[in-house]
């Protein structure tokens, strides 16, 4: 199931609130979609600060990146190939 929707997928949003950070399952995710983070710093310290955030005060910060990933072919590239060189 979880192959199927990242085929379908344009964007992954990781989610707000984690208890457990499942390194596997991130790694899988990112390595097929594009994936916006929450500006947290475990995720930062874990992704290198190499992935786009979003404030998880601001909803507005939300929505932009979402319009502004999904608007943009050529940063949904460059973004899935980046996540290729890192896993």
């Amino acid at each position: 199931d979880l192959i199927c929707f990242c085929k379908l997928s344009k964007l992954f949003i990781f989610p707000i609130s984690f208890k457990k950070l499942n390194t596997k399952y991130l790694e899988f995710i990112v390595s097929k979609v594009p994936t916006l983070f929450p500006d947290k710093k475990e995720l930062r310290k874990f992704t290198k600060e190499q992935y786009i955030y979003y404030s998880i005060l601001d909803p507005l910060s939300l929505a932009d990146k979402i319009t502004y990933i999904l608007s943009d072919k050529f940063l949904q590239k460059k973004i899935y190939d980046f996540n290729q060189k890192l896993n």
